[in-house]
């Protein structure tokens, strides 16, 4: 079993749902999440962007007419909308301020969107996870810190024991020819503050 949190909110959710197959790609093997989850997915961010209707509409249409096999149900998938719900229910400004910002982003050329994001949703993502501790240190809630990653391919979590890193967040790491990653593209400076989440 595993569960979908946001603040205090925490619904239960069947890991299978979240289990990938196998497929292949242009001949090359892939490991893909199952397309009605995919599209439970979609429903769970609780605002779709422009760019992500063509996506919802082909899912939608291919488990319609059976061109996309999937191994669950609606029903299955159940808790997907009822952590929705949950969220939409526990925490509307953040809704309402993130219904803002995707029509914002969505109105503006793709050019500009992507540095208004790129500058701005991080500070936004500051805020709202301040917000959450203030709100946590009132109600006694745990909120966990963000991990702040390391060299050598391993992330911190404040206050624990480093463990295997984690995809990134913010894009792809730099590399060094002939080399792996670059240290210093996964070394953060002291001062840069929790890592934020996209």
């Amino acid at each position: 079993m595993s569960f979908l949190t946001h603040g205090r909110v925490s619904v239960p959710v069947r890991t299978e749902l979240f289990t990938p197959s196998a497929a292949r790609l242009l001949g090359q093997p892939v490991a893909v999440v199952d397309p009605r989850t995919l599209l439970h997915l979609y429903g769970t961010v609780g605002v779709a962007r422009r760019k992500d209707a063509p996506r919802i509409a082909a899912l939608t249409e291919g488990l319609a007419s059976g061109t996309l096999a999937s191994r669950f149900t609606d029903q299955d998938c159940q808790p997907l909308e009822s952590f929705m719900l949950a969220r939409t229910r526990r925490h509307p400004l953040f809704f309402a301020a993130k219904r803002g910002w995707v029509a914002l982003t969505d109105a503006l050329p793709p050019g500009l969107s992507r540095a208004l994001t790129h500058h701005v949703q991080r500070r936004a993502n500051d805020a709202f996870r301040m917000l959450n501790r203030r709100q946590a240190r009132r109600t006694g809630a745990v909120v966990p810190e963000a991990p702040v990653r390391l060299t050598g391919g391993q992330v911190q979590e404040r206050g624990g024991q480093a463990g295997p890193e984690s995809p990134r967040r913010n894009g792809p790491a730099r590399r060094s020819p002939g080399r792996g990653h670059d240290e210093h593209a996964c070394r953060r400076p002291p001062d840069a503050g929790p890592e934020l989440e996209p």
